[in-house]
């Protein structure tokens, strides 16, 4: 007898088994990935709120008191809105819409994992280490509503570098794979520069409306980018290096002649 080796189509795999590979691969390493930020970034709280507060915290209100300050009805026309960019309303609104569209669009989880990822992540990194410091907000006349969360970090800005960001990086990353990896350098160049200035200017606002100090504002944001990468590695860098997505193969059966 002799046998003859076959390759079958792949079929999908069960909806249970891609659950558990993608909790695996993505899920696990970003819980880690929150108790690791969240641990780092209460240590810096702690440290700013005790042993610095007489330093970096002197000089933190000094620098909100003085944007206060030159406060004109022009700044707070702009600050206004600028704070918007990354409320909690806009930001939820265009999270999800983001995810539904990218779902549509591609028919792949891909690009809704990372933004959930990214955004997520930042999200409650922020929440537990508010929590848990527990810093208040500047004493200053403030603009608008202040949310009784802790002071720091930003959340806004952290929000508006994963969520804007991440955009950007998602529309980047399915232009490169449609395209080969081909692409102008010109187009990323004009939306990162165009994040920047609108986490640029959610930061300002925050400060200048009396919500934030300037470290609250700087650690938003590096938890902001960090999240990216996170995001990054763990979702769209796997699909680049052409890792499945949850362990289907072609199967090779071997079937009597």
């Amino acid at each position: 007898m002799s046998s003859v080796v076959e390759t079958r189509p792949e079929t999908p795999d069960r909806w249970q088994d891609q659950v558990a590979t993608i909790g695996r691969r993505i899920g696990v390493p970003a819980a880690l990935a929150i108790v690791v930020l969240t641990a780092l970034s209460v240590g810096l709280g702690l440290v700013l709120t005790g042993p610095l507060d007489g330093s970096i915290g002197r000089l933190d209100l000094e620098v909100v008191e003085d944007l206060v300050a030159s406060r004109t009805p022009a700044v707070d026309a702009v600050t206004g809105p600028g704070e918007l960019l990354a409320g909690t309303a806009t930001v939820t609104i265009l999270w999800v819409g983001a995810m539904a569209v990218a779902a549509w669009r591609t028919r792949t989880w891909v690009i809704s994992m990372f933004l959930l990822v990214a955004i997520g992540g930042e999200k409650l990194t922020y929440l537990f280490t508010g929590l848990i410091v527990g810093r208040s907000r500047p004493p200053v006349e403030t603009l608008g509503h202040v949310f009784s969360t802790s002071s720091f970090p930003s959340g806004h800005v952290g929000s508006a570098i994963t969520l804007y960001g991440g955009i950007v990086v998602a529309l980047l990353w399915h232009r490169s794979i449609e395209r080969g990896g081909r692409g102008s350098r010109v187009l990323p160049a004009i939306l990162g520069v165009t994040v920047a200035a609108i986490a640029g200017l959610v930061a300002f606002s925050r400060m200048s409306r009396g919500h934030h100090y300037p470290s609250d504002v700087v650690w938003g944001a590096v938890l902001g980018l960090v999240w990216l990468l996170v995001a990054w590695r763990l979702v769209l860098a796997v699909r680049v290096r052409g890792r499945p997505d949850a362990g289907g193969s072609d199967q090779a059966v071997a079937r009597p002649a």
